[in-house]
């Protein structure tokens, strides 16, 4: 019973009938918008999904991993990880969809989000890396993919170049993955989270890409290097290049990927247009199911075909989305870049590849091509054909095979042959 209701949440009908056979009584209404962690009082006036659970039904695989027949008080208390709700009136208590997609989908508190992470770090580890948590001077912890190094071993004594790779807003150094096999034999990688993503966190009260740049910058610092090449997609993209305008010492060659960091309010308006909101941090900081589809969607040209069911998006706005959600909003709105107000964009002195996606739909292929003519004769355009805002990952092949012999070109001899 427990496993049926685990894999066919998605499949409305049959979740319902075997919510009935629990003891439940469903009621579907429109949903409102996500509440993360409800109050029983607040939450019970929403319209959403009703609950009512008979005295001792089953209930062990809603949100809870403990017994599988406890009294309606101590269910309850369960209902939803990290919060608690006090069985009190009728126990009636009443959820939005999305909450209650994610209660169904915490059987015995496993979460497909945190399994597929782990995952991908393990992946990461079986590629020479180690995650680093690394105290800062400014209150700031930062979360650092580093090469693993024997205790006899400095980290300097390394013979390849350093390549530092920056993520996307909603996403973590993880994202990366399709890179970090090929990357790895050529280059000592350092993938950070940037501040208030994945492990990352800060009681700073600044929020801007200047406040990323500053802190990526500092972390370096702290794991000893000095020389790097940067590269950064989208949101990671407006930190690369503040740090290569700020540290042009430092940084060797730079790359942007689907990243208008010369854009300018047209752009956020058009994007707006396109999704029917009103602001662009309802697309970066989603708090429902339908929008976090909506902005996963934005990423593709071709929008992939393999299907992913509904409370599995739910298991990530609750895992991913929702982690540091207020910080998140005020990074949105911190960024200086394209605002009305902002001051006119500095050039940077490094060369530059500039690597875009044909069929971008968060940010037109005209900011690519505006960009080289801004930073002059160091910079280059490639054009990734058939792919959207995330080629790295559309068209991995061609897309790395782009940045390596970008990144190599003229400098064969800083590099070790993998073999």
């Amino acid at each position: 019973m427990i496993f049926g209701r685990w894999i066919v949440c998605s499949y409305r009908g049959l979740g319902h009938l075997l919510l009935r056979t629990c003891g439940y009584e469903v009621r579907v209404l429109c949903s409102d918008r996500l509440v993360p962690y409800p109050d029983y009082e607040e939450i019970r006036r929403r319209p959403g999904i009703q609950l009512k659970q008979n005295c001792r039904a089953l209930c062990g695989g809603v949100g809870c991993g403990g017994p599988l027949l406890m009294s309606w008080r101590k269910w309850s208390s369960y209902l939803y990880r990290g919060g608690s709700v006090e069985g009190r009136g009728s126990g009636v208590v009443t959820y939005t969809e999305e909450e209650a997609l994610k209660a169904m989908v915490g059987c015995f508190n496993f979460s497909f989000v945190t399994y597929f992470n782990r995952r991908q770090q393990a992946f990461y580890r079986s590629c020479g890396l180690e995650a680093r948590l690394v105290e800062l001077d400014n209150g700031t912890l930062m979360s650092c993919w580093i090469p693993r190094r024997s205790k006899e071993r400095a980290v300097t004594t390394s013979h390849k170049p350093t390549l530092v790779m920056l993520h996307a807003f909603g996403t973590s150094g993880i994202s990366w993955s399709n890179q970090v096999g090929p990357f790895s034999k050529k280059f000592d990688l350092y993938i950070p989270d940037l501040v208030f993503f994945g492990d990352s966190s800060s009681t700073d009260t600044a929020r801007s890409e200047f406040f990323q740049a500053e802190s990526v910058y500092k972390l370096l610092q702290e794991l000893n290097v000095t020389k790097f090449n940067l590269i950064g997609t989208s949101y990671g993209g407006f930190v690369a290049y503040r740090i290569a305008h700020l540290y042009p010492d430092s940084v060797q060659k730079l790359i942007i990927s689907s990243s208008a960091v010369n854009m300018d309010p047209s752009s956020d308006e058009e994007l707006c247009a396109k999704c029917n909101c009103e602001n662009t941090k309802e697309i970066l900081c989603p708090t429902t199911v339908d929008a976090l589809k909506r902005t996963a969607a934005l990423g593709f040209y071709k929008k992939p075909k393999m299907f992913i069911p509904r409370f599995i998006w739910a298991d990530y706005l609750e895992a991913q989305s929702m982690k540091n959600y207020t910080e998140k909003c005020e990074l949105a709105d911190g960024m200086v870049l394209g605002k009305a107000d902002s001051p006119p964009l500095e050039t940077v002195p490094q060369e530059t590849l500039i690597i875009w996606g044909e069929f971008d739909e968060v940010f037109n292929i005209k900011w690519a091509h505006q960009l080289k003519e801004h930073i002059g004769e160091k910079a280059q355009v490639i054009v990734i054909k058939n792919a959207g805002h995330i080629p790295q990952v559309e068209k991995t092949s061609e897309y790395n095979k782009k940045v390596l012999a970008f990144l190599l070109e003229d400098s064969s001899e800083e590099v070790v042959n993998s073999s």
